[in-house]
């Protein structure tokens, strides 16, 4: 296998693409839109990461353990059951939080919608590219990467041309519109059966739920004090010097690419 086969390419694509789309996506805002546009998609951002964290603990790792063994047992589909449940708690949660602290911050009611929306489509993003990595299925991993990058900046691109607008909420839109587009075709039907409305009132819903993250809460604090002291530097600039979030925030993502 050599290095530059078409699966590393891709793959190495992918993962480019992703460092480098919402800095340049940023990047423009900056340089084209109002002044207050670029600190408010940098705040839509910094919120999105540290929600993804906060809502990232391993409540996949069970079922994953079971999904990639030589041999399935018997109890895969509770392993499944209980990691779906547990993700779209943790999302839905997480997500109203974190747009609700949003709004109480920039008081935009309608951006703070698209706020929620916008993480739950990067937490379906996230959840769709990791089980690719622990599927070992790097050339799809690439591949997905570079699609939602693609129709991601086409979607803005034709936003612009279409509503002649320099607000952030259509971009936000278009974001988390070329996430589902990407990643909405690879949900599982047993997924939807998970939270179906007859998968919901299962009598050991919300048991399993909150038993898996109760077994989870060690790793659940560390990942929440990782993200709070990765993104500590931002933390401060949106809560004190908020107007200069957006230029802090391509500079880092500038720095951290080198």
């Amino acid at each position: 296998m050599t290095l530059f086969n078409q699966g590393n390419v891709t793959y190495a694509t992918g993962r480019l693409l992703s460092l480098v789309s919402k800095p340049l996506v940023l990047l423009a805002v900056n340089n084209f839109y109002a002044s207050d546009s670029a600190p408010l998609l940098a705040a839509v951002f910094l919120f999105s990461a540290i929600c993804l964290a906060f809502s990232g603990v391993d409540a996949h790792r069970a079922y994953y353990l079971e999904q990639f063994s030589s041999s399935l047992s018997k109890k895969i589909g509770l392993f499944f059951y209980k990691y779906v449940a547990s993700v779209v708690v943790l999302s839905i949660s997480f997500s109203l939080i974190f747009a609700i602290l949003f709004s109480v911050k920039s008081g935009l009611s309608f951006l703070s919608i698209m706020v929620f929306v916008f993480i739950i489509s990067e937490k379906l993003a996230d959840e769709c590219l990791r089980y690719r990595i622990y599927d070992q299925k790097f050339s799809d991993w690439g591949r997905l990467s570079i699609n939602r990058a693609l129709l991601q900046c086409g979607l803005i691109g034709l936003s612009i041309i279409i509503m002649e607008t320099s607000t952030v909420t259509p971009l936000v839109f278009c974001l988390a519109l070329g996430n589902f587009i990407t990643f909405g075709r690879g949900i599982p039907l047993a997924a939807y059966r998970v939270i179906s409305w007859r998968g919901i009132r299962r009598k050991r819903f919300l048991p399993n739920v909150l038993k898996t993250l109760w077994n989870l809460k060690l790793l659940w604090c560390l990942a929440a004090l990782a993200a709070v002291f990765a993104n500590l530097d931002r933390i401060l600039i949106y809560l004190f010097e908020s107007k200069e979030l957006g230029l802090f925030y391509i500079i880092v993502a500038g720095t951290s690419l080198i």
